[in-house]
């Protein structure tokens, strides 16, 4: 259920945002060198809303998780 929501949230999100910005890094730390990604929302000027990410830490959708 808690997946289902998460996915309900985000899909909710993106589809509502005019504009998304989208930056990978590479994570070198953890044994599969996993790509991850920060999704921007972004205003009409080009300018820099919201991220995506941290909003859905802050609804309860998602858990910050650090890695050896």
């Amino acid at each position: 259920a808690e997946g289902r929501a998460a996915t309900s949230w985000l899909t909710d999100r993106l589809r509502a945002a005019p504009r998304l910005l989208a930056r990978t890094v590479k994570d070198r730390r953890e044994k599969f060198g996993r790509w991850l990604v920060v999704l921007y929302e972004v205003d009409p000027t080009g300018a820099v809303a919201a991220n995506v990410n941290a909003d859905l830490l802050a609804a309860g959708h998602a858990r910050l998780k650090g890695y050896r």
